[in-house]
């Protein structure tokens, strides 16, 4: 197997990978809105049930056309098997295949629940940061900014006031947290370093990086956002460690609402301000459905969202007691406790983090 095909196995590996772990519970589309990060209640619930929290939004770039050809050739391999209307199912081989490696070939650090939303600004902020304190030393007032955005300047600049010290010792500090973070660990620093630009070179866009390491554009991206990932993970962890470094990730959102869609947002502040389902029906003129849908999206992004004044105590009871005992469809499980509704019995298994089919 040549380096390339290696690397298109990654994508594949994935997405065998997220079948797997769906069960035929959901289509295989429902994999790539994951992948893409959709923002719907839908998909952020299946992230959470099935367990690929992590692989949310890692590669929002996937287009359907090339997702069709990754599950073709997952066909053709006979990793899996086609059941109709979108569905797959991993086969022997599959499974085999996912087991054949003694190092998993998927990334590693990826955390797409966590940092999907902080991935993106974090990276404008290192590249605008590491070209702009390079080319303070260089002492060269004329140049472009890589990134135009208002707000991305704004906090530089408000991060260069902040770090009143001299531009030589700036730019040694940085290095050298670029340094220890990029070091000993299970990723190529060149799939970063090569997009940097500094006072002297340029760097090289998402393309020519890939060409230049002999990846598809795909396995590229999936790449880098896992060393993003990786830093933001060793940054938190060890903020005392890369002082530069940690002032990027400072936002004043909590990780949790950032992660809520934009509708389920607005119906969590009704709801805080103590109004009931119906009264937000007729205030959002939304479906009771919907509403019901950002309910279960609350209860499974937030820890501390409280459901009982939605579901009794004695029925979460008997529904969790139910899905325990391996019942895993809604419609069996409404058999089992017909005191429970659907939208309580996705409310408490989303609670309780319990994958299920419909």
């Amino acid at each position: 197997m040549n380096k390339g095909e290696r690397n298109v196995s990654v994508i594949q590996k994935l997405v065998l990978f997220c079948l797997k772990s769906i069960e035929n519970q959901r289509t295989a589309y429902a994999i790539l809105h994951l992948l893409n990060g959709k923002k719907s209640s839908q998909t952020i619930q299946d992230a959470h049930l099935f367990h690929l929290k992590q692989y949310f939004h890692v590669l929002p770039h996937l287009a359907r056309e090339e997702f069709n050809q990754i599950l073709d050739h997952l066909l053709e391999e006979k990793y899996v098997t086609c059941l109709g209307e979108g569905s797959y199912r991993m086969t022997e081989k599959g499974d085999m295949y996912l087991q054949e490696f003694a190092e998993p070939i998927i990334p590693s650090y990826l955390n797409g629940w966590s940092y999907n939303r902080m991935d993106k600004l974090f990276w404008e902020r290192l590249s605008l940061m590491v070209q702009v304190i390079s080319n303070l030393v260089a002492y060269n007032g004329r140049y472009l900014p890589i990134q135009n955005n208002k707000p991305d300047l704004d906090w530089l600049k408000n991060f260069i006031q902040r770090n009143r010290i001299n531009r030589h010792e700036l730019a040694t500090q940085l290095f050298k947290e670029l340094q220890q973070i990029l070091t000993n660990k299970k990723i190529d620093p060149l799939i970063l370093i090569l997009r940097l630009t500094g006072s002297n070179r340029i760097g090289l866009t998402q393309q020519q990086a890939a060409e230049q390491l002999q990846m598809s554009m795909l396995t590229y991206q999936l790449h880098f956002t896992n060393v993003i990932h990786m830093i933001l993970t060793e940054v938190k962890e060890n903020n005392t460690s890369y002082p530069l470094l940690e002032q990027i990730l400072e936002t004043k959102e909590t990780n949790e609402w950032l992660q809520l869609t934009q509708s389920t947002r607005k119906t969590a502040i009704y709801l805080n301000q103590g109004y009931d389902i119906e009264d937000i029906i007729k205030i959002r003129k939304l479906k009771q459905g919907t509403i019901e849908d950002h309910i279960v999206e609350l209860a499974i992004v937030d820890s501390s969202f409280n459901i009982d004044v939605y579901v009794p105590p004695e029925v979460q009871s008997n529904i969790i007691k139910t899905s325990t005992n391996g019942i895993k469809q809604l419609k069996y499980i409404r058999q089992s406790v017909p005191e429970a509704s659907y939208f309580q019995i996705r409310l408490v298994l989303a609670k309780h983090k319990s994958a299920v089919s419909v």
